[in-house]
């Protein structure tokens, strides 16, 4: 370990705790505008703050099928924890609603 931390730049090392309660991972997909951004949405639901335990929002699908309105599909992956405690199903369920609440807002829909 001592060579390691000997090429590593001052700073760099970092130590994470191990979260000690699972984490719940929902994926969710939105038909918008193609002139919609997926930070624009992704922004908007953070903004929404749908659920104090969502932890982590990644886009991991864009796909164009080239239709003629226009429109496109975005997929994320939510990830919800709480450091204290297991989540329950009704906490996810609420918060998965008012991800779609949000969505609706700048005009995507659940697909």
């Amino acid at each position: 370990l001592d060579a390691i931390t000997g090429v590593a730049p001052p700073g760099a090392t970092r130590v994470v705790r191990l979260a000690r309660f699972p984490a719940v991972v929902r994926d969710v997909a939105f038909k918008v505008d193609s002139a919609l951004s997926a930070e624009t949405l992704r922004d908007t639901i953070r903004q929404a703050r749908v659920s104090d335990h969502l932890v982590d929002m990644t886009l991991f699908d864009r796909f164009d099928p080239k239709h003629a309105d226009g429109r496109i599909s975005l997929a994320f992956r939510l990830t919800f924890q709480a450091p204290d405690r297991t989540l329950v199903d009704d906490e996810i369920h609420g918060a998965m609603l008012k991800v779609t609440q949000a969505a609706a807002a700048v005009g995507a829909t659940p697909r």
